[in-house]
Formats: C-alpha cells, structure tokens, sequence
C-alpha cells in the first residue's frame, strides 16, 4: 500500500526541502550523503569528519534535520566520523513512513540503518526526540552504543500537563488559525532560550506544509535498560517545559546503569548559544575519555 505523502502538496514539499539544502550548504564542511535500506524504507544520511575518526551517531529532535543537529555539534563532528540520521517520518529527506512511538520500531530502524552503514558500534549524540529513539536502541540492542550524549531529552521524564497546556496549548492554536510571525514566536517562546532563527524558519515552513503531529518516544524503564552498560553523560535545561532537568536527573539516575553526570544548564528546551559550547567542549571531553 502506498505510503501517503507527509507533504499537503509538491510546493510545500520544495520549500522544506529547500531551506533544508540551504542549512546543509551552510554548514561548510565536506560531507557525504547516503540512503540506507531498512525494513520501513529508506533513511537518508549525512556523513562527514574524517574517515579514520571514532565513529559518531547523531540523532535530531522533531521539527529538525540532520543538517540542524550538525550545525549544533560541528565541534565535536570536526573530531568524529559522524553519521547524523535523517529521523523516519519526521524529514524531507528519506522515507516518510511516521513509525510508532509505543514500540521499539525507532530502535530497529536505527540499527536497521547502522547495519546498512556498516556501524557495528557507535557512540551517539542525541537531542529532545531523538534521545528518545537512542534509548529505545538502548533497550533492545545495548551493544551497539558505545558512549551515549542525551541532550534535553524524551524518553526519560515528562513535564507536567498543566503547565505544558497552559504555556503551550493556547499559544500554538492562536499559530495555527491566524500563522505569522508574531504568532509562531509567541509559540515558540516556550521552548527557547533565544531566538534561533534557522529553527523558526524550519519550523514554520514543516508546520505550515505537512500533516505531521508527534506523539513523544515512551519513557524507558530500568527493566529494559539493565542491560545497558554504555557510559552516559545527560545534559538538561533548568526551565524545559516538556522535560524539566529536575524529573529527568532524578529518574535517569535511577534508571540508566552506568551515568557519568547530568549536567543542568539554564534556560529553555532549546539551549542557547552559550549552552551549546559548553555542550561540545563537555561532550568532546567525554568522548575522549579512556578512548
């Protein structure tokens, strides 16, 4: 049966497309792209850094791209042969079959796909969404993380309904019957620490052109991440609506084997600027260690 399009039209789908090219010629690195084969269809990859470096898995949040994640860790890419994923039913790029999030499906494309790469063992980088999906891969196939780096991320601790339907609900309604930019930073002013403007020209531009609605990755139990030995470093923001750094520090310390440090940062779900280099120089740190 023919997969329907996540795109409401051809044009919307060219304008997607478009700044997402433009991102990825933006980033002013040397890169490979790639299409796997996996058991839900094709996913698109962009590979980069130099080819006898350790290998790195990048994974992005909803709303994003691999070309964004990369813009957000080209420090740590530079020293890394890095393979950041184009998420299933989420991108431009690659199949768009939308897989569940109330089973281990994102875990199997994801080793479906590291498979095709030939990657029997990676570290991974994951944001928000994606840090969801590197734990469903930590639940069914342990082996193939070697160091994991999760950044604001699902999978581990919701935030409150309350205060997510009171700071979000009306905010993204008002966006999506009247559009705009006042509107979408009114919407987004939840979830950013600054104003990024690539995220909100992406973001405006997958809202306005897709049927795409996400329902976040389920939250992983210690049962299922016990055999998980992987060294882990977890940074989280101290005012994330959807993942507050407190609920996430607290369970991920009971639940993940083998945490390094939760690292709590201040400000939004999406880290600033400032954030972000200090996730990079602690992330290359890391990574680095005992190597």
């Amino acid at each position: 049966m023919p997969v329907k399009s996540l795109y409401r039209s051809p044009e919307g789908e060219a304008e997607v497309k478009g700044i997402y090219e433009r991102l990825l010629a933006g980033l002013g690195i040397d890169y490979q792209r790639r299409t796997i084969d996996t058991r839900f269809g094709a996913t698109h990859v962009i590979v980069a850094g130099p080819k006898d470096a350790p290998p790195l898995v990048i994974i992005h949040g909803a709303y994003e791209s691999a070309p964004a994640s990369l813009a957000r860790f080209l420090p740590v890419a530079r020293e890394h042969r890095v393979y950041a994923l184009d998420t299933m039913g989420q991108s431009v790029m690659g199949a768009q079959t939308q897989l569940s999030t109330r089973d281990n499906s994102y875990g199997e494309w994801v080793v479906d796909t590291m498979d095709g790469l030939g990657l029997k063992k990676a570290s991974f980088i994951a944001a928000s969404f994606g840090a969801g999906i590197a734990l469903r891969v930590a639940a069914i196939a342990p082996d193939r993380i070697e160091k994991a780096v999760l950044v604001v991320p699902s999978g581990i601790a919701n935030g409150p309904l309350l205060r997510m339907a009171g700071e979000l609900f009306l905010p993204w309604i008002l966006y999506f019957v009247f559009r705009g930019r006042d509107r979408l930073l009114k919407a987004t002013a939840p979830m950013m620490s600054e104003t990024d403007e690539e995220f909100l020209t992406f973001v405006d531009a997958f809202l306005r052109n897709t049927r795409f609605r996400p329902a976040g990755p389920r939250l992983a139990t210690k049962k299922e991440l016990a055999g998980f030995s992987a060294l882990t470093l977890i940074f989280v923001t101290d005012d994330d609506v959807f993942f507050p750094g407190d609920r996430v520090s607290a369970r991920a310390r009971d639940i993940i084997p083998n945490l390094a440090d939760v690292v709590q940062l201040h400000g939004k779900h999406l880290p600033s600027r400032e954030s972000c280099e200090l996730i990079n120089r602690r992330t290359l740190q890391f990574l680095k260690a005992s190597r």
